[in-house]
């Protein structure tokens, strides 16, 4: 799916001083400061961009001002989404670019809330199972065929269907919290004895419990298997060969309908403002101009009829990446497929991360940008090629010292409005929130504290040309709605 070139232990070659692994490297996670915020006044926000500029178009301030104001007010830009003639696709939230980085948008709080969760509960309970692969399945795979005996419980485990993931998690949280009571019960107890000194109360406290074969024995088999730990990615649609080092027609699994669906939208979003900026190049180059597009790339490849005139898109292949608080992306870029006349849609759900943009090599300056839950990133046209990474994921303690949401300040914003914005403007709000998905309290509950601990993102691409990529069966625009 990537090719990566600058990963901790993978082959750098010679990028070990390059451009892109320094700014890693300045918004790394410290073990020692693991909720620190001094590196995000170099940090791009465009959620607090968007609220700067409503405050300033209202005559109100929220407050909210830091040390990035600078930073973006000098990158971004915003960006009008073109009408088509029919409205479809058609989006009205706040869309920014970045100066430098040509193709590369922003849509911040893209996917509101009920959305988020649909999308969030799905890549946790069906993303990450058969048909679909992960890293997990090849680890156990290889495991299976190298050993015997000491795997059989493992094998066993992960061929129930009744023990997935996600059930493996919940009763992880379960367990988790039976010991943290079971600790403070035991400290109470303690501090409860009158005959013991206060060192005697503190050696019992700190003293593990010993345990009888018999709970050991049911403790190992209930506790959160290591391969369920070692979860990081899941393919969808056409899944990458990383030994052939190629996508094969023949391996691959059905591509999620949600996930068509919000790919399809913002990438039609990007391929209308693409052509759009295409056309205004288009006529600088008629005429001397001064001013020419960044990241220019020949393997792009595209001529401008080809640009005009086609805004297809067909959401083929997706990796949905399980961040938790200690998790990088080494600096790799997506230049594996078949076709680059096609934008990456990337989804952010959960924590907040630091995402690292650079150019076409790791040489080139890069921006950091921070992401959080319900951003949609597109990476077209020269952009499409550029070098990324994701420095760090940062916690929930950290996350909470952050600026509010534009949902919950004073002002009125158009990110409340994208549930709608994504469908037909014919559409009545009734029949989107009818569609969306229906989550017990106890399940919203589990999400919620998952999505406090972990990052998912879901990068959706379109593997071949138009006309030799069916990975559906019917692709076209008249697909049922399915947010």
């Amino acid at each position: 799916m990537t090719t990566t070139t600058t990963t901790t232990g993978g082959n750098s070659h010679d990028y070990d001083v390059s451009v892109l692994k320094r700014k890693i490297q300045h918004h790394k996670r410290q073990p020692s400061n693991v909720n620190r915020l001094d590196d995000l006044k170099d940090v791009i926000d465009p959620l607090l961009f968007v609220m700067e500029t409503t405050t300033s178009s209202n005559g109100e301030d929220n407050n909210t001002t830091t040390n990035n104001n600078n930073i973006n007010n000098r990158l971004l830009y915003r960006i009008q989404c073109p009408n088509n003639n029919n409205n479809k696709y058609y989006y009205d939230g706040p869309i920014y670019g970045i100066h430098g980085y040509d193709g590369c948008l922003i849509l911040p709080g893209a996917i509101p809330p009920q959305l988020q969760q649909k999308l969030a509960y799905q890549a946790v309970t069906q993303y990450c199972r058969k048909p679909h692969v992960t890293n997990e399945t090849t680890s156990t795979n290889t495991i299976t065929t190298t050993t015997t005996t000491t795997t059989t419980t493992t094998t066993t485990t992960n061929n129930n269907n009744n023990d997935t993931m996600w059930e493996t998690w919940k009763r992880q949280q379960n367990e988790k919290h039976h010991h943290q009571q079971q600790q403070q019960k035991r400290h109470k107890q303690q501090q409860n004895q009158p005959n013991k000194s206060k060192r005697d109360v503190v050696v019992a406290v700190n003293k593990k419990p010993k345990l009888s074969s018999s709970s050991s024995t049911s403790s190992s088999s209930s506790s959160y298997p290591s391969s369920k730990i070692r979860l990081s990615w899941a393919t969808l649609g056409y899944h990458y060969n990383w030994t052939e080092r190629s996508y094969n027609k023949q391996y691959k699994s059905t591509m999620p309908p949600l996930v068509q669906d919000i790919a399809i939208r913002f990438a039609k979003v990007a391929l209308h403002i693409e052509q759009q900026q295409q056309q205004q190049i288009n006529q600088q180059q008629e005429q001397p101009s001064n001013h020419g597009g960044s990241l220019n790339n020949n393997k792009t490849n595209k001529t401008n009829n080809k640009i005009n005139n086609n805004t297809n898109f067909t959401p083929s292949a997706a990796i949905v990446n399980y961040y938790n608080t200690k998790s990088t992306m080494g600096g790799h870029a997506d230049d594996l497929e078949y076709t680059f006349d096609k934008p990456i849609v990337s989804i952010s759900l959960g924590l907040p991360a630091v995402f690292i943009l650079g150019g076409t090599t790791v040489h080139e300056n890069a921006v950091a940008i921070l992401l959080r839950s319900g951003d949609v990133l597109t990476m077209s046209g020269p952009s499409r090629l550029a070098v990324h990474a994701m420095a760090r994921v940062l916690p929930h303690e950290a996350a909470k010292q952050l600026p509010k949401t534009i949902q919950t300040t004073k002002t009125t914003t158009t990110c409340s409005q994208p549930i709608v914005s994504l469908q037909e403007k014919d559409h009545q709000q009734s029949e989107v929130v009818s569609n969306q998905v229906e989550i017990d309290e106890e399940e919203a509950a589990y999400l919620h504290t998952y999505l406090q601990q972990h990052r998912i993102n879901i990068n959706v691409r379109q593997v071949y040309p138009d006309g030799d990529d069916d990975i559906h069966d019917d692709d076209d625009d008249d697909d049922e709605e399915i947010i």
